[in-house]
């Protein structure tokens, strides 16, 4: 993933928070990435089974439209993509832009818009 003059963009917290999500939720949907691929596809958002995959390795991007397509295709929310994993409410998660840490509980206010 390349920026200006060439240089790698490489994927930030929340970049690969997405990417983890995407894998873990469609292990415990029981999709393979030709499965996901299809369902994509059939909500007019064609990414290939091997950008699936790609994406889930870090090696590719999810823009806005492909987090919206991806989260209905695996029948859970935008917000839930966005969300770094927590044990406990009250366990440190980090976000890309986030200058510190910060409770899990206060991290999903913001993301599902409860908080600014």
């Amino acid at each position: 993933i390349h920026g200006m003059a060439g240089k790698k963009l490489e994927l930030d917290n929340t970049g690969r928070t997405v990417a983890e999500n995407i894998s873990r939720i469609r292990k415990e949907r029981g999709l393979n990435y030709t499965e996901l691929s299809t369902s994509l596809s059939a909500l007019k958002r064609d990414i290939p089974a091997l950008a699936v995959r790609r994406i889930e390795e870090t090696q590719r991007r999810v823009d806005v439209d492909d987090l919206m397509a991806i989260a209905a295709a695996l029948n859970t929310s935008p917000a839930s993509l966005l969300m770094p994993r927590a044990g406990a409410a009250d366990e440190p998660v980090q976000t890309t832009a986030m200058v510190q840490p910060a409770a899990a509980e206060t991290v999903w206010g913001w993301i599902s818009g409860d908080r600014p």
